[in-house]
């Protein structure tokens, strides 16, 4: 723990920088039920932003989380650090939680972006996919941007890479344009869904194969660009298939 003296030491960038990063942890703590060192903090903000007045409400949780969280949120921008997913205080730990577990899969060709795995891995856990198969060309989760926006659902959910001749006679179906409208589209009870290339979209050997099996499935739009990112599509999809099974 800092002491003032020390805190005041710090160039006024890099006491923002660290305040910001108490900040976070005082906030993660309340979050899990721990008492935090109000009068600490207040300290530190003080300093920090150089507000000798500034006062920390605490006689009401969801508030004080509340201010904690702007605080923290107001230091990042003083000390220019631009806001991210992984930046954020997000903790979804719940202890002795039993994961619940569909028989679908998601099968990525090709996404070329990190940060789109990782949120893709996050969003198929959030729904229950029993595993996320990638392409010999798609960056794994060790890769550090996507192992970030993943928020450690790469370490909860089974992957692995497979080719695409090894989606031969499996039940797959495709997310791409020209298909099924998604509220008339019969999900099937188990199998793959294939996500396309950012760039490209889903290979056409692929959308032969899926054609043959199960499908193609495809997101209205209604704006003028009539596109969304590929982890979008897939959380909007994702959603779809894992509730019209849980309703049967």
């Amino acid at each position: 723990m800092f002491t003032e003296k020390k805190f005041r030491s710090l160039e006024p960038l890099l006491r923002c920088r660290k305040a910001a990063r108490i900040l976070q942890d005082a906030e993660k703590a309340l979050r899990r039920g721990y008492p935090v060192d109000t009068t600490y903090l207040i300290m530190i903000l003080r300093t920090a932003l150089e507000e000798p007045e500034l006062r920390l409400e605490n006689t009401d949780q969801g508030i004080f989380l509340r201010s904690i969280n702007s605080y923290k949120y107001k230091l990042m921008d003083k000390a220019g650090i631009q806001v991210a997913d992984w930046d954020m205080a997000l903790d979804t730990d719940i202890p002795g939680a039993v994961r619940r577990v569909l028989p679908i899969s998601v099968y990525l060709e090709d996404i070329r972006s990190p940060f789109n795995v990782g949120s893709i891995f996050r969003t198929a856990e959030s729904f229950c996919f029993k595993e996320v198969l990638l392409s010999p060309d798609t960056p794994t989760p060790a890769q550090s941007r996507a192992k970030r926006s993943a928020m450690g659902t790469d370490a909860i959910l089974p992957w692995s890479i497979m080719s695409k001749n090894q989606l031969i006679d499996k039940p797959v179906f495709s997310l791409e344009t020209g298909g099924t409208p998604l509220d008339e589209f019969q999900f099937p009870k188990e199998g793959i869904m294939i996500l396309g290339s950012e760039e490209t979209g889903v290979s056409p050997e692929l959308m032969a194969m899926a054609r043959e099996s199960r499908g193609i499935v495809s997101i209205p739009i209604y704006g003028i660009k009539r596109s969304v990112n590929v982890g979008v599509a897939f959380g909007i999809a994702a959603q779809a298939w894992a509730a019209s099974l849980l309703k049967s």
